[in-house]
């Protein structure tokens, strides 16, 4: 994803958002982004012991609002101020398979800074880089790929919120 914030919800994502469950985010455990703007926006995680894709699909503030003497208040059910939601896809076991190997290739050439702490899944591990000069052993193979699976034809399983 390219752009600076998140999509809003699409038709295309109202079928894998809006009538999917909350899933738990003490259940998940983010093991890589793919996309990253002030926080990931997608990539991979560990759910029930398995890997899946998450994707975000939308993100907000929190509503401050007057009470009845006049004073702000903060919507109680929100700790943070800004607030990211993702949905989260399953994979087969080929497209994990796919998925680390993509992964691996871009640790090798590229860095380790988009992995996260496996004891910390809310921090970003602090990873190196290397040579800008090796990047493209990656990027060059990158440009032939395509998506990982058909995220239009495949519902997702729930979403979870940060």
């Amino acid at each position: 994803m390219s752009s600076t914030t998140l999509p809003k919800n699409t038709k295309e994502e109202d079928n894998t958002y809006q009538s999917t469950s909350q899933i738990d985010r003490s259940l998940i455990s983010i093991l890589w982004h793919e996309d990253y703007y002030d926080g990931y926006l997608s990539g991979m995680c560990l759910y029930r012991g398995k890997m899946h894709y998450f994707k975000g699909v939308d993100e907000g503030e929190v509503v401050y609002f007057k009470d009845e003497e006049g004073f702000d208040e903060i919507d109680k059910d929100r700790s943070d101020k800004w607030w990211r939601r993702f949905v989260l896809f399953e994979l087969t076991d080929l497209e994990v398979v796919e998925a680390t190997r993509r992964h691996d290739l871009f640790r090798k050439h590229v860095g380790t800074h988009t992995d996260y702490d496996s004891d910390s899944p809310q921090r970003r591990e602090i990873g190196k880089t290397h040579p800008q000069s090796e990047w493209n052993l990656y990027y060059d193979q990158a440009k032939e790929w395509g998506p990982l699976f058909d995220q239009a034809n495949r519902n997702s399983i729930g979403w979870f919120e940060e």
